[in-house]
């Protein structure tokens, strides 16, 4: 939690550590991880259609990949922080043992952006927004 100047609290993370951020947003990293991952833990995972990690994890599954709600510790190869989830203490820990880390990306774009699954989406820009732009109609 994080609390702004004018007193609201807000729920997101605090993202005064961008460069430690980055380090752990390579995309040699995350396409590394895209093609050698086969089994996907998505901590949290939704059975209501409508939830966005239920679409995520049926994505996932339509690209072949086996998803599991049980984030199982052992024998893990990777530590992925989906959008908005920042932990540092963390992804320290999990590459100081060795595991690949992603951190603050979302799978499912990731997986559309580097394994060229952008189609209609967008090019591989490094920005995915959903506003159209002022002059458009």
């Amino acid at each position: 939690m994080t609390t702004t100047p004018d007193g609201l609290v807000c729920a997101l993370p605090d993202r005064s550590s961008q460069e430690e951020i980055r380090k752990f947003q390579d995309a040699n990293v995350i396409r590394e991880v895209l093609h050698t991952a086969r089994t996907i833990a998505i901590v949290g995972l939704s059975s209501n259609p409508l939830r966005p990690s239920n679409y995520v994890g049926f994505y996932l599954q339509r690209h072949g990949y086996r998803v599991t709600e049980e984030a199982v510790q052992v024998g893990a190869k990777a530590l992925w922080l989906q959008f908005g989830v920042i932990s540092s203490a963390g992804a320290r820990i999990a590459a100081d043992a060795g595991l690949n880390v992603v951190m603050d990306r979302c799978m499912k774009v990731e997986h559309a952006r580097h394994m060229g699954r952008m189609h209609w989406l967008g090019f591989n820009t490094g920005v995915v927004i959903s506003q159209r732009t002022p002059d458009a109609r």
